[in-house]
């Protein structure tokens, strides 16, 4: 839980919080967060119910590969911004720049 907190958790918020345009960021960024919420809503609704399905240890496991299975996507499809303005983010998300692309 601890590698999560200083990891794949907060890349969401950073991602969201760059990503959508300036003219939409409110609602993109109402949208992204009232998602996470339900999605932490359905795992907080369901996890006693795996944990004593399937144990402590097999549900912690699960939650292992689950976050692993995260961070290759976070590695392989979130775009490098460091560096880069929301400005020229944004132009380039405007112009057709592939997201993969748009910190470059």
């Amino acid at each position: 839980m601890a590698a999560f907190a200083i990891s794949a958790g907060p890349v969401v918020w950073a991602l969201c919080a760059e990503i959508f345009p300036l003219k939409g960021r409110a609602i993109g960024m109402s949208s992204a967060v009232t998602a996470n919420w339900v999605t932490n809503f359905i795992i907080g609704l369901f996890f006693l119910t795996v944990l004593n399905a399937l144990g402590a240890q097999m549900t912690f496991v699960m939650l292992g590969i689950i976050n692993l299975a995260l961070l290759v996507i976070y590695i392989f499809f979130t775009p490098e911004t460091k560096n880069i303005s929301l400005e020229k983010i944004e132009e380039n998300l405007m112009s057709g720049v592939k997201l993969s692309k748009i910190g470059k």
